[in-house]
């Protein structure tokens, strides 16, 4: 490796660690990263606080974002994910419209609205920790019921665990009166 590339390696590692507020700037440097220096790119997305998935959001927002600095403090505010998300729907139509979902809805808001899906006010995070014997009962569970296999794991999972919790539980049981 030449000097250039480890000062700017150096850079890369310096803007990854202050990500929050340089997210663009790291953005746009693995652009002309990527159309000039191809191997040096390579390089830099297996580092191990950046990786190849998020190296590719950062690209996808500098393509759509890139060439609106007068955005920067919206962006900034925005953040990388939800940037991430919608900077393939990115048009100069759709820009303020996306711009202002993104800012009036959480990430999972956010994709299910880019799904065409409803959002359901009241909605709750469940977060399970199982042992190995544990997760394999609960994936069977929840392939009875409906989710199949995907890229990243189980895929309709939600809808196939309140299938199952519905079947176990029974029918509703009806309101007492409070006499």
């Amino acid at each position: 490796m030449g000097d250039d590339t480890h000062d700017i390696l150096f850079e890369v590692m310096h803007m990854i660690n202050e990500e929050e507020k340089r997210f663009l700037d790291l953005a746009a440097l693995l652009r002309r990263l990527k159309a000039d220096q191809p191997e040096t790119f390579l390089s830099i997305v297996n580092l191990p606080k950046l990786g190849r998935r998020r190296a590719y959001y950062f690209l996808a927002i500098d393509e759509a974002f890139g060439g609106a600095p007068h955005l920067r403090p919206r962006l900034l505010a925005v953040g990388w994910t939800k940037l991430g998300l919608i900077a393939r729907f990115v048009t100069a139509d759709s820009l303020e419209a996306l711009l202002q979902l993104a800012e009036s809805h959480t990430v999972h808001e956010l994709k299910l609205r880019l799904k065409g899906i409803a959002i359901k006010p009241g909605g709750r995070a469940v977060l399970l920790y199982l042992d190995a014997d544990e997760f394999k009962l609960f994936r069977r569970a929840l392939r009875r019921y409906g989710a199949k296999d995907g890229p990243r794991g189980l895929m309709n999972k939600e809808t196939a665990l309140v299938e199952a919790l519905s079947k176990l539980a029974g029918p509703e049981a009806p309101e007492k009166s409070p006499n």
